[in-house]
């Protein structure tokens, strides 16, 4: 999902399935998540086992 402008809702939306998803990579560098989109996607990925990499960098 690199380099896809989702912007602070779209970090929100894709954070809410970590908690139950079995992803293990994903990057969002570049993707105009923002802090709050950053924040939620933080809390959501202690929550996942799976998780192994996780790239939110870039922020506007």
């Amino acid at each position: 999902l690199s380099y896809n402008n989702i912007g602070v809702e779209g970090g929100k939306a894709l954070a809410e399935p970590l908690y139950i998803n079995t992803i293990t990579t994903l990057n969002l560098y570049g993707t105009s998540i923002g802090i709050e989109g950053r924040n939620a996607m933080a809390n959501a990925s202690h929550k996942n086992n799976t998780l192994i990499y996780l790239r939110t960098g870039f922020f506007k």
